[in-house]
Parts: structure tokens; sequence; C-alpha cells
């Protein structure tokens, strides 16, 4: 069962699938996918 609740708020963000992103951090993790790259700027 899952624990997360969807919240029922109006906000003009998308909700995040936390199914979708838990599966992309195994495939990164047992080498499926390269991990993704840093696109936001100079790091600091």
């Amino acid at each position: 069962m899952c624990t997360e609740i969807p919240l029922l708020v109006t906000s003009p963000l998308p909700m995040l699938d936390s199914t979708l992103l838990a599966r992309a951090a195994f495939d990164v993790a047992v080498g499926h996918l390269d991990p993704p790259t840093w696109r936001a700027g100079p790091l600091p």
C-alpha cells in the first residue's frame, strides 16, 4: 500500500510521481542508465 496521500491543492506546478523517480534512481544504481548531468549552472 502506498503511504503517500495526494493533496488536493491548486498549484501551477505539476505533481511529481515518486514511483518514476524511484525507478530512475534504481536504474542508475544498477547501471542501466547513466547518472544525470548537472545543468543548473556553475557549482558554488
